[in-house]
């Protein structure tokens, strides 16, 4: 009959909508997420309006972004100028590749269960600021230090010493504040396990470079720099 037909009829569209319900959810809950939505910044705030939900899952790339626009237009206004004395030692090439393979594995990695953090609301929060912190300290230290920063190890003409503002307390405050920065971005992707990836080559290519630059002032302004690398 005619109510008989409807009534199955119905009943297929109730299946259907349920199925695509479940559909929807099961990824969702299973962590199969896109590629900008993090899971522990997901989980933490599930439930939430769309616009809240955006700001965990879009977080990371807007972090990353900024950070890599930020050292791409350094390493075009900064380079070491024409009568500058090239200390390098293809540290700067070291420096790109590591960060660059660190950050990839980091995403690779960032839906690995086990190194989920706990659900929180804390860790995007935590992590925009300790990277605002980390760069706010990073670009203090390179206009501080102003023609004599330069994104490769090189010593100017007429080499001076700068042992003020953030250089009275930190001997490399752009190399602090750019780590901090890794951590801020290693929190907001939501894994422990990106953190390692992160922090473990990045510092150890940051403290090669670090040994390269001192090697270098060491050479260039003699007693003066070693004194105040026993100071700092």
């Amino acid at each position: 009959s005619l109510t008989e037909e409807a009534r199955h009829e119905r009943a297929g569209k109730q299946e259907f909508c349920l199925h695509r319900t479940e559909s929807y959810r099961r990824p969702r809950e299973a962590g199969n997420i896109n590629c900008l939505t993090f899971p522990a910044c997901h989980h933490a705030f599930a439930g939430q309006s769309p616009s809240v939900t955006a700001f965990p899952s879009l977080l990371p790339a807007c972090l990353g972004g900024f950070y890599g626009l930020s050292e791409i237009f350094l390493a075009v206004t900064r380079g070491s100028g024409t009568g500058a004395v090239s200390r390098d030692r293809r540290s700067l090439l070291l420096l790109w590749l590591v960060i660059t393979l660190s950050i990839w594995l980091s995403l690779r990695l960032v839906h690995w269960p086990p190194g989920r953090l706990p659900p929180s609301s804390l860790w995007p929060w935590l992590g925009l600021s300790l990277f605002v912190l980390g760069i706010a300290l990073r670009w203090y230290a390179i206009i501080h230090l102003g023609r004599f920063f330069t994104v490769n190890v090189a010593i100017a003409q007429k080499h001076e010493l700068i042992d003020s503002g953030p250089y009275r307390w930190i001997r490399h405050p752009s190399y602090t504040g750019a780590l901090l920065a890794f951590v801020g971005f290693g929190f907001s992707l939501g894994n422990w396990l990106t953190l390692l990836c992160l922090l473990i080559p990045v510092s150890a290519v940051f403290s090669w470079r670090i040994r390269v630059e001192e090697r270098a002032l060491s050479e260039a302004l003699g007693d003066s720099y070693r004194d105040y690398m026993a100071r700092t």
